[in-house]
């Protein structure tokens, strides 16, 4: 019994990690990813329509730190993003 789950679990491993390897044989190595900066930000009805195009060369953009974010914000996101997030800890089946 010990020996058939033993070989269970590693027949598993095996099919997970063959899994793994078959959909990331795609992927680019992180070395030749590039950051693309200078782009504007879209702000876009619900229809698609762009209601206001925020360009990267007009304002100065700046990298911060989670905590600097004000609570509000934070909430704001949650709130549009998905209404029942601290209802499901983090992973909706919906």
């Amino acid at each position: 019994m010990a020996i058939g789950l033993a070989g269970a679990m590693i027949g598993g491993m095996l099919f997970l990690a063959i899994l793994i390897a078959w959909f990331s044989k795609d992927l680019p190595s992180p070395g030749q990813v590039k950051r693309r900066e200078g782009f504007s930000t879209q702000i876009l009805a619900r229809e698609g329509e762009v209601l206001y195009d925020v360009s990267a060369s007009d304002e100065r953009r700046e990298p911060v730190s989670f905590e600097e974010i004000p609570e509000y914000l934070k909430q704001a996101t949650v709130a549009v993003e998905d209404k029942n997030f601290y209802e499901h800890s983090g992973f909706d089946l919906l």
